[in-house]
């Protein structure tokens, strides 16, 4: 087999729990203590423990950068791009600038400020191939313990000690979904040590089941929130106008008591 094609979330899982502390304690001390069938046993189970706690971070992150957003905010990711949480373009773990808006000397500039301009007011725009803001997130911790500079050098790097590469394939709508090829940089074959070594199976099938897979996150439509102006003291209209009524009636009250008086 000259190519593997493989979803990029379960690569990056299988990388990961590969690179884990846990995994390369494991195989530092089974090339001398242990029999081989009580390693790959080990194994087996470690491989699937640390995938299922991979799944349940990304899940937290994800769920974290939806709670992070304002109510307005989420309302117009659901309106716009629909239920599903993958299909949003932006979503930065820290949450939305909605709250920065009329509480600093840049109020004015915020307001015309896109989610995707940066500090300095520059347009920075999403490319399909860039990983969302909270899936970085996500990665990040794990990444920093190696030495490379992101969750794409640790793959490149992991996949060349088995003597592969990525091809660069067409991107699916969503970053996590696209299914990626992984070639041989020689004439033979990709080795099957490659898809043992990284669990690439063990991942594939434990994402393919879970009901916690991003792709099932939904944040179902709320009702639409009433925006109270400067002029309404915080009271959305049915307020203010019950307000009026009843200073209408107490006026009308208190005539009456002095005619009678």
């Amino acid at each position: 087999m000259s190519t593997l094609h493989i979803s990029r979330l379960a690569l990056t899982h299988a990388v990961l729990a590969y690179s884990s502390p846990e995994l390369t304690a494991l195989d530092a001390i089974s090339t001398t203590h242990l029999p081989p069938e009580i390693v790959a046993l080990i194994r087996t189970h470690l491989v699937a423990s640390l995938s299922h706690g991979l799944l349940a971070s990304l899940n937290t992150s994800l769920a974290a950068a939806v709670d992070a957003l304002c109510a307005e905010c989420t309302q117009f990711n659901v309106h716009v791009y629909g239920e599903h949480v993958l299909d949003w373009p932006r979503l930065e773990p820290d949450g939305c600038r909605c709250a920065e808006v009329g509480r600093s000397p840049t109020a004015t500039a915020l307001k015309h400020q896109s989610l995707c301009d940066d500090e300095n007011g520059r347009y920075v725009p999403v490319a399909e191939s860039d990983p969302p803001p909270w899936f970085q997130a996500h990665t990040h911790s794990a990444v920093s313990a190696t030495s490379h500079s992101g969750i794409d050098a640790l793959i490149s790097a992991v996949l060349l000690e088995f003597g592969c590469a990525l091809v660069p394939s067409k991107h699916s709508p969503s970053y996590l979904e696209d299914v990626i090829c992984i070639t041989s940089l020689s004439a033979h074959p990709i080795s099957p040590l490659l898809s043992l070594a990284l669990g690439l199976d063990t991942h594939k099938c434990i994402l393919e089941n879970s009901a916690i897979h991003p792709r099932h996150y939904t944040c179902p439509k709320s009702p639409p929130v009433t925006n109270s102006t400067p002029h309404s003291r915080g009271l959305s209209f049915p307020s203010a106008l019950t307000g009026i009524l009843w200073i209408a009636a107490l006026a009308v009250l208190s005539l009456h008591t002095a005619r009678l008086v």
